[in-house]
């Protein structure tokens, strides 16, 4: 499946819209994923493509209150980031995706959010995922994903690792040959 720009904006808009929420691509440039990934999260590149993602977070500040790129990020390495980040499945990604728009994290808390049921949100999901190609990766700083490549979603996390200066981050990571694609949900407390 390959989705169309008008489509996975839609996308975009429609799961994360009313979220504190940072969706970007930018292109792969390097053979270490992670720096493409922490180039996204600087905002230092642009969606290869031209597709509007989503910046719903405020930028230009650093978690010490002086101007910086990355806000709401934290300053990472390749290595901090690799170590904080799990490898997932891409129907375990999608589902991510859609419990990323809910509190907690939970897919069962998406449900009252949105007209649409869960066949219809995972099917938006699965859009966002099918941007990526045939065979990408997936990434998410959910430590429940350590042993299981497909987390139940439903349950409640507990911990994740936190990349950005709030209290609750939840991440996905898109890798594939061309681009790099990060999925970022906040709760907007410090």
């Amino acid at each position: 499946m390959s989705v169309e720009k008008a489509e996975w904006e839609a996308a975009v808009r429609k799961l994360y819209g009313g979220t504190f929420a940072y969706v970007a691509t930018g292109p792969r440039r390097h053979e270490d994923w992670r720096i493409d990934v922490l180039d996204v999260m600087r905002r230092a590149v642009g969606d290869p493509r031209g597709w509007a993602g989503l910046a719903d977070c405020p930028e230009g500040y650093s978690e010490d209150g002086e101007e910086g790129p990355s806000y709401p990020f934290k300053e990472l390495t390749p290595d901090v980031l690799g170590e904080r980040l799990y490898a997932i499945e891409p129907e375990a990604a999608a589902e991510q995706l859609v419990a990323m728009a809910a509190p907690g994290c939970r897919l069962s808390n998406a449900l009252p959010l949105f007209a649409e049921g869960l066949d219809e949100l995972l099917g938006l999901a699965r859009s966002l995922v099918s941007r990526h190609g045939e065979a990408p990766e997936f990434f998410t700083n959910v430590p429940q994903a350590y042993d299981d490549r497909h987390p139940d979603y439903d349950a409640t996390f507990r911990t994740w690792h936190d990349l950005t200066v709030y209290v609750q981050d939840i991440g996905l990571v898109a890798v594939s040959d061309a681009e790099a694609g990060v999925y970022w949900t906040f709760a907007p407390e410090h």
